[in-house]
């Protein structure tokens, strides 16, 4: 029993290899990790060729409902951008304080209250190359900068009412909204509780990549 489920266990690990060799972008590995799994079901004999219709019709109405959603999502971030909201932000930031600490904090809070709204990666595109200038005048570390927005961003894809990633999550578990953001809550307070350590320790995000590079 042990050696069968160690089996299924090397999907994340090829996923993450590959990733990290570089032979792979995320999107890809996805793809490989979909295409083990299918070839697994087949050989633990868990899918039929009968199967394959109905999990087809049910991933492509998935993945229909989440593209909306986040196309919906990218187009307000672009109208957003457009009017320059953003802008105002980053300006309204910089004013409040001179703490390369408190000023992380505020961008995390910035972030996840983005992160409700609009699409994640939409967030970053426009918002980091804003906050750049004063990163480096308030002396930050642009790697721990990018960890901390990283996870910031991470943390608002599970944060309604927008949150692609509990959208996912409903369509897997069939649960409303507010039953499975309540159950994610205690999760989602404890990653907040890592963003402030990350935020307040540099070290945590800038050891490895000082390994690797010497």
């Amino acid at each position: 029993v042990v050696v069968e489920g160690l089996v299924p266990a090397v999907i994340p690990v090829v996923v993450i290899a590959g990733i990290m060799l570089g032979v792979m972008t995320p999107t890809e590995s996805g793809a490989v990790a979909a295409i083990l799994s299918l070839v697994l079901g087949f050989v633990y004999r868990e899918l039929r060729l009968k199967d394959l219709a109905p999990i087809l019709l049910g991933v492509a109405t998935n993945t229909a409902t989440i593209t909306g959603l986040i196309a919906a999502a990218s187009v307000l971030s672009w109208v957003l951008a457009f009017q320059g909201v953003p802008d105002l932000v980053v300006d309204y930031l910089a004013g409040l304080t001179s703490s390369p600490f408190v000023f992380l904090l505020l961008v995390i809070g910035m972030m996840v209250l983005l992160g409700m709204f609009l699409e994640s990666i939409s967030v970053l595109i426009v918002v980091v190359p804003l906050l750049m200038p004063v990163v480096t005048q308030l002396g930050i570390d642009p790697i721990h900068f990018g960890v901390v927005c990283t996870v910031a961003t991470v943390i608002g894809l599970v944060t309604p009412p927008v949150g692609p990633g509990l959208y996912i999550a409903m369509v897997q578990a069939d649960l409303r909204m507010g039953p499975l953001f309540k159950a994610t809550l205690p999760f989602l307070l404890a990653v907040l509780a890592v963003m402030v350590l990350i935020a307040a320790v540099p070290a945590l995000s800038t050891w490895l990549p000082a390994v690797t590079a010497r």
